[in-house]
């Protein structure tokens, strides 16, 4: 298991070098045995470390989980880490032991191995037991200012300890090969002190291992007070490795006097006395939408379309069928250059058969999304760009949306597959399947709508969004009709009120479930479950007289649209 883990080079070097070296060197072995007769006691198994993580050039290490600093940065040497011995070595378990020279000597226990090093050279001497052994390493013993340092595979090599490279860490490992986990939580928002706030743990492991345990550092279920507050979390893996700390910092606002944001309106139907009809700018990405065959039975391509320059990719679609499938999103780029993809912004949901809390996860990561990823596609390259792609059988609805950008044309494919096919291998044999001549699929756009609204003040106006009349339905692109619903759409509002104005969400016909963002907030619309009943008012939140605001808002999927957001002065 270790060996798969540690590079071509330092691999050749593990099942070579000692082969050639014990020959020549069985007689030093025997001149040196008796500087073994002075020499450490072992250390005690208390002070060793699962598994320390460290990079070049950067002090910084973890040692299971908790971070830690070397006096100094390990650097390259050749193709080799080296790395300071002493600090390591101790972090290990070992002791180390310094005697001046001539010839100055360095003797290190650890594990049922001790060892004798020396300065400048590439040798070392050892014994377990009562046998001597040496090694040749593949890069000499270094002193740097007052420090030595030794290529990391030393470890392993001389003392059998664990060690390989990690490179999608851009870090090694020492102890232990296991890839640790990724700590990552979201926190419902608005949050609200004395009120309890919903935290939801989404820990990833690269190797598939469960999470075991959890780790917080400033949790707590109830903030007493309003103000700003940071929150830690790392989680270990079944097979003992941590993450590193993930943090978030939560704004706590000072608990509501009436209604919360995503709160029903308890009162009396709002009737709004008039109408807006701001001008509309469409701008954005084209929209590549996947909804058709919604059900899916069987196996093949959802949708396809290229794409060059920005993007947004969404899908949305449910198992029919009694096998267990895999939604993917692939680009191919069929051209002869690379292309870059980067990712800028992505939500995913499900398996779930709850359509309204599928709708508002995916939403709540989209709005959420801070850090865009960069993929690099070679010519005739596919590549999966779902982060993530859950098996779902039927009844469960699976979700997702992306905003991309490439610099050359590659072309997307939305591929329903079952969890036994390996959809790299496969793609490219697969039929184009039917639409199913209800839901929609196709490419429209743009789709991002920009809208710049002055609230009068003076009496109750609502502003409608995805009727196809007042607000219009996203053009298709060439053969397709225009997307009802305008789900995928991003709607971006600047509003100025002229008085303190109250902000509701009304759905025309009910059954809806979905996220606004307003003011920064991520808002739960309800904020518990569902409106099932026809113009029942959902509440926004309340915008301060002549300051503006904005608020953003996307269709979410499994909702019936239109809905009506209404402005309301307050009294």
């Amino acid at each position: 298991m270790v060996n798969k883990f540690i590079a071509h080079k330092t691999m050749s070097c593990v099942n070579n070098a000692p082969r050639r070296s014990k020959y020549i060197l069985i007689p030093c072995l025997f001149a040196i045995f008796s500087l073994f007769t002075i020499f450490l006691p072992y250390p005690a198994l208390a002070a060793t470390a699962t598994q320390v993580i460290f990079s070049e050039n950067s002090r910084e290490i973890w040692i299971d989980g908790t971070r830690d600093e070397l006096p100094e940065k390990p650097y390259l040497s050749g193709d080799y880490i080296m790395v300071p011995l002493r600090p390591l070595a101790e972090k290990l378990g070992g002791q180390v032991q310094w005697e001046p020279g001539p010839p100055e000597t360095i003797k290190v226990s650890l594990g049922n191995r001790q060892a004798i090093i020396y300065p400048g050279s590439k040798i070392v001497f050892y014994l377990e037991g009562e046998q001597p052994g040496a090694e040749i390493l593949p890069a000499e013993i270094q002193k740097v200012g007052q420090l030595v340092f030794a290529p990391a595979i030393m470890f392993y090599r001389v003392f059998n300890i664990p060690y390989a490279r990690w490179p999608e860490g851009k870090a090694y490992l020492l102890g232990s090969t296991n890839r640790p986990p990724t700590a990552y939580f979201e926190v419902s928002q608005p949050a609200y002190a004395g009120q309890p706030l919903h935290y939801t743990v989404k820990p990833q492991d690269p190797e598939g291992d469960p999470i075991v345990e959890e780790r917080w550092i400033g949790r707590q279920e109830v903030f007493p007070e309003e103000g700003l507050y940071t929150v830690t979390l790392q989680v270990k893996d079944s097979r003992g490795s941590w993450s590193k700390p993930f943090s978030r910092t939560i704004k706590v606002l000072s608990a509501p006097v009436t209604l919360q944001p995503g709160d029903l309106w308890p009162k009396e139907k709002i009737s709004p006395t008039f109408t807006y009809k701001p001008i509309k700018k469409h701008t954005g990405p084209i929209l590549l939408f996947s909804d058709s065959p919604e059900y899916i039975e069987r196996p093949g391509i959802l949708y396809r379309d290229e794409i060059e320059g920005e993007a947004r990719l969404y899908f949305w679609h449910a198992i029919q069928s009694p096998l267990t499938f895999r939604i993917y999103v692939l680009a191919v780029n069929p051209g002869q250059r690379e292309v870059e993809l980067t990712i800028e912004k992505e939500g995913y949901s499900g398996p779930s058969n709850n359509v309204y809390q599928v709708a508002k996860e995916a939403l709540i990561q989209y709005f959420n999304a801070t850090q865009s990823r960069t993929l690099r596609l070679k010519p005739g390259e596919a590549l999966i760009l779902n982060k993530i792609t859950p098996p779902a059988v039927r009844h469960q609805v699976v979700h997702g949306i992306m905003d991309v950008y490439a610099t050359g044309k590659l072309q997307i494919l939305f591929i329903a597959l079952p969890t036994t096919t390996d959809v790299l291998k496969e793609y490219n044999k697969l039929p184009y399947l039917l639409a199913d001549g209800i839901h929609t699929r196709g490419t429209f756009g743009p789709s991002d709508i920009e809208i710049e609204l002055v609230l009068t003040g003076q009496e109750t106006g609502s502003l409608i969004l995805a009727d196809g009349q007042e607000d219009e339905f996203l053009p298709g692109k060439g053969s397709a009709p225009s997307l009802t619903g305008n789900y995928g759409a991003f709607y971006k509002l600047k509003l100025l009120p002229i008085r303190d104005t109250e902000v509701f969400l009304v759905p025309v016909s009910g059954y809806f479930g979905g996220i606004v963002v307003l003011e920064g907030n991520i808002i739960e619309v309800p904020r518990k479950g569902f409106v099932e009943t026809p113009e029942q008012a959902i509440f926004l939140g309340k915008l301060k007289a002549n300051r503006p605001a904005e608020l953003y808002f996307i269709p979410p999927g499994g909702s019936c649209l239109p809905v009506k957001l209404v402005f309301k002065p307050s009294l």
